[in-house]
């Protein structure tokens, strides 16, 4: 099999999308109702948006917040606006954020606050940058819109995981109190039909 390099990659995979007045519509309104979703998420890596969010046996206090955030200021991953920089997402798809010694133990953490604050202000900056163009067919080029694509995709490719905690008994407990509560069984019912013949068949 002949490996694809990305310069070929974006040339086959050439998505053109002409949309109609109403998937225009439906596609503004999609965006608007992702805007509502995240308008109240932090866009910015502050002391004020970190504080208070879970790492894994404790909350990040006032304290730990600012320790955080110092720690960002001076490895270059926030800027004077305090917004994330290209290099922690660098950093980060490379294995290589640096935290002091006491935040280590909380990188997958700090890792995942990261992401999501990224990717909303991707994404409002994105709606935000939007705009209505008229492209004469005759002049489309595969891939001039592109490197737009390949900058927003390298800024949230990275992964981000989750982890949910739970007692197991008190689930099991939930889980069989549920089905005694809900779960019925339809009683089985047997139609018997009798059947006679009136006439003598013919030979």
């Amino acid at each position: 099999m002949e490996r694809v390099g990305e310069e070929e990659f974006f040339e086959i995979n050439n998505l053109t999308v002409i949309a109609n007045e109403s998937y225009e519509q439906f596609a503004r309104s999609l965006q608007q109702e992702y805007l509502e979703t995240i308008k109240d998420r932090p866009l910015t890596f502050t002391v004020e948006n970190i504080k208070g969010l879970k790492l894994k046996d404790r909350e990040i206090d006032e304290l730990l917040a600012n320790k955080i955030v110092i720690s960002f200021a001076m490895n270059g991953y926030i800027d004077e606006n305090f917004q994330l920089t290209e290099k922690v997402i660098e950093d980060i798809e490379k294995g290589e954020l640096q935290l002091p010694e006491e935040l280590k133990e909380y990188q997958e953490e700090i890792v995942n606050i990261v992401a999501k604050i990224n990717a909303s202000t991707i994404f409002k900056n994105v709606i935000s940058d939007e705009k209505a163009v008229n492209i004469k067919l005759d002049k489309l080029e595969p891939n001039e819109n592109f490197k737009r694509f390949q900058k927003f995709w390298e800024k949230i490719k990275f992964k981000t995981a989750y982890k949910i905690s739970f007692d197991s008994e008190e689930l099991i407990q939930k889980v069989v109190a549920r089905i005694d509560k809900e779960l019925s069984i339809k009683r089985i019912r047997i139609d018997v039909v009798e059947l006679e013949q009136r006439e003598r068949l013919r030979p």
